[in-house]
């Protein structure tokens, strides 16, 4: 029989490549959360240095970044750790990113390097998520055909199951 997708064989010289990409899009998501908690620390320390037009509203603009970079931090643990609502968040997060980097680079007071800058990562992270995610569909795929194979091989010829 030749060896194809179905075989474990198959599936174990996929699990490697699963693990490539996962563990890159968890760097990228991660290096992501740094910058987001970078930004946090630099709103609670302009908080107390800068005079704001309105306090309420800076606060607020802090309480929500700080949220922000709690949740990309537990994408990012979370796609090391290989949990599916991890990779979903983080697409999504990508997509949020690449509207502020489109909206950094368009409109009256624009800055297309700026919006660049805020792009091309995001478009870097988001294809290895959806890289990382094609990678895990497959091999539960072939993981799946494997089990399906090895129950098909212990049926026995009339159809009942053999008892071990």
């Amino acid at each position: 029989m030749p060896e194809n997708e179905s075989t474990p064989d198959a599936a174990a010289e996929r699990a490697p490549r699963t693990a490539v990409f996962r563990l890159l899009a968890g760097l990228l998501v991660g290096a992501e959360a740094l910058v987001v908690v970078g930004l946090v620390i630099w709103l609670g320390i302009s908080l107390f240095t800068t005079p704001a037009f309105s306090l309420v509203s800076a606060i607020a603009l802090f309480v929500l970044v700080l949220i922000g970079a709690v949740g990309v931090c537990a994408m990012a643990v979370g796609i090391f750790r290989g949990q599916r609502w991890a990779r979903s968040g983080g697409i999504v997060v990508q997509i949020l990113v690449l509207a502020v980097a489109f909206g950094a680079a368009t409109g009256q007071f624009a800055h297309p390097e700026l919006g660049l800058q805020i792009g091309i990562p995001a478009l870097v992270t988001f294809a290895v998520l959806i890289a990382e995610i094609r990678s895990v569909g497959r091999a539960d795929a072939a993981a799946e055909r494997a089990a399906a194979a090895r129950l098909a091989a212990e049926e026995s010829p009339d159809g009942a199951t053999t008892t071990e």
